[in-house]
């Protein structure tokens, strides 16, 4: 049928460029490429972060292992989740790091209690519009940014313990940092021009064995 062209096309142009560990170990990020809300909604996007970011085919694999079921549930974008992992990978938060990472992140945004609830009311931070919905977490990460860059280090990294957790809090200072510069926001604008990309890597690798 007509619903089932999309899978097809995903798992042929997945395997043209030689990444079956991608598709065997990250069944929910396939869910999440077919039903993201997505401007670009297929497999480019993931052949683009590969070759734009320090992270490879297992690397965020193994991120969206643990951030795709939360980000489809939360409606975020596949540009948007690829453009997080991507730079984290960046600064050498990889794989299932990056994955528990950004998961946290999610989660604790979406149901603040506790310390995190109040370094956000602190900072005057609103993380659900009018309407009860999380915003949207690249401009939840430039509110942060904002509302941090006149503290000190120390103190900024309280505030990230407090909101994201211990572990993660290293990774989001990151994320925020780049974020600030919107630098995530500019990846995902990449990323959603990523059509075709896929068939450009599948080509080049072609060419190559020619």
């Amino acid at each position: 049928s007509s619903d089932d062209t999309p899978t097809l096309a995903l798992v042929f142009n997945l395997k043209l460029v030689g990444i079956d560990y991608f598709l065997e170990q990250s069944s929910n990020l396939k869910i999440f490429i077919l039903s993201s809300k997505s401007n670009s909604i297929d497999d480019s996007v993931i052949t683009a972060t590969t070759t734009r970011a320090n992270v490879d085919l297992e690397m965020l694999g193994e991120s969206m292992k643990y951030v795709a079921p939360v980000a489809r549930e939360m409606g975020l974008s596949l540009e948007e989740s690829a453009a997080m992992a991507g730079l984290l990978g960046n600064v050498g938060i990889q794989g299932s790091q990056a994955g528990t990472t950004l998961r946290a992140m999610m989660l604790r945004l979406s149901a603040p209690t506790g310390a995190a609830a109040g370094a956000i009311q602190e900072l005057g931070i609103n993380v659900k519009d009018a309407e009860g919905n999380m915003r949207n977490v690249p401009t939840i990460l430039a509110d942060v940014a904002k509302a941090t860059e006149a503290l000190g280090n120390a103190e900024r990294l309280e505030y990230l313990k407090a909101i994201f957790g211990e572990e993660p809090a290293a990774g989001m200072a990151e994320l925020i940092n780049q974020q600030g510069a919107a630098g995530v926001e500019a990846f995902v604008a990449i990323l959603e021009q990523a059509a075709g990309e896929n068939a450009r890597v599948a080509k080049v690798m072609a060419d190559n064995l020619k």
